[in-house]
């Protein structure tokens, strides 16, 4: 059965090797005769695929002495406010947050409702809510200085915008944490610069169930005694990294076949060339086109998202069923943009999306762009 080109922001598109090893793991994971779901955390199985994974992570990202590399559940969203709990010692912090988009908006809501609870002091640092979100908002070092920690999304899935590590301050004033659901693993960054960064696997790393946490060691406390304990860093940290509680074994599973496949294919630098590709085929059929347009500000486009539209609203439906007809899926804007930028496309394009369904979906703006 031939796979749809699937376009969707996540749980997104497998790598085809990732999907084929994951579907053998069903019925025999390593050889051990059990599919992955029904084999025990605490065998020798399940922590050694941990233990590489954890090490492949360190190895692809160059992640510097000092940092742990945890798996936990819950998603990125469950880390808006599990980090927060974690690190929460004696006194509360203070938190200065980049308004970029929405994500980096449900990340301010989650921190001001732990606010009330004094668990935390909210600022916001900047924002570019005024322009609709179409770009990340930079900081100068001073902005930073009365915060403890300042938070970042390095790509905004909703808004098709993602912030350039090069034009970013360096990182001056408090400990700078970053969500990177929708980027890490596409392209390298500085890790040492950052305090913690949290990132879902649905997207670059595998399949949806298991989140990451890369974590500066001295940032790791107890946490606040409300905070679970499969949440807590310093209890997954006793535990090889994941395996304080019964993980999501097929998840983990899923990120220890797609860091396999990253190193295989070249590392980091690799996948960053191939996501130029994409991005810029992409973008040049949209800037070349007189039928659509790109949404966001040029220096701020994401190479994992593209969002574009048509000039003329009115033929948005019959793009979207002309896409369908040819076997394009998840290309619909998400619901919560729709607002800024009325009715409008996305094209998600993380690491295990393929040319082959780029250059579909560029064929098929050629040709709406010819028919009308």
């Amino acid at each position: 059965m031939m796979h749809k080109a699937n376009f969707n922001a996540g749980p997104a598109l497998l790598p085809q090797e990732v999907e084929e090893k994951l579907r053998r793991a069903t019925f025999d994971f390593g050889g051990t005769g059990l599919p992955i779901w029904s084999i025990s955390h605490r065998s020798s199985a399940i922590e050694q695929m941990c233990g590489e994974s954890i090490e492949l992570v360190k190895e692809l990202l160059n992640v510097p002495k000092g940092y742990s590399v945890l798996f936990v559940s819950g998603g990125a969203t469950t880390q808006f406010k599990s980090w927060i709990m974690n690190i929460s010692g004696g006194r509360v912090k203070t938190i200065g947050y980049i308004d970029s988009g929405h994500w980096g908006n449900e990340a301010i809501k989650a921190a001001r409702e732990l606010e009330v609870h004094s668990f935390c002091s909210v600022r916001i640092l900047a924002s570019s809510a005024k322009d609709k979100y179409r770009f990340i908002p930079y900081l100068a070092n001073d902005e930073c200085h009365e915060c403890d920690f300042v938070h970042c999304t390095t790509n905004e899935t909703a808004n098709g915008t993602q912030l350039a590590f090069e034009l970013s301050p360096q990182y001056g004033g408090g400990t700078w944490v970053a969500d990177m659901t929708s980027d890490i693993f596409s392209r390298p960054f500085p890790v040492s610069c950052f305090g913690l960064v949290y990132a879902g696997a649905q997207k670059n790393l595998g399949i949806a169930g298991a989140t990451i946490v890369i974590v500066r060691d001295s940032l790791i406390e107890d946490g606040h005694k409300a905070l679970p304990a499969p949440l807590s860093y310093a209890e997954q940290k006793k535990w090889k990294g994941a395996l304080r509680n019964t993980p999501d074994t097929l998840a983990l599973c899923g990120v220890y076949y797609t860091l396999q496949w990253i190193q295989k294919r070249g590392g980091i630098a690799e996948m960053q060339k191939r996501s130029r590709e994409r991005a810029s085929a992409l973008y040049s059929a949209i800037d070349g086109s007189s039928v659509f347009e790109g949404v966001c500000a040029d220096y701020a486009r994401s190479t994992m998202n593209v969002l574009f539209r048509l000039r003329d609203q009115g033929r948005h439906d019959a793009f979207l069923r002309l896409c369908e007809r040819h076997g394009i899926v998840g290309i619909k804007g998400h619901s919560g943009s729709d607002k800024h930028y009325g009715p409008h496309l996305r094209a998600s394009l993380y690491n295990g999306q393929t040319m082959e369904n780029v250059n579909l979906l560029v064929d098929l703006i050629k040709v709406f762009d010819r028919r009308n």
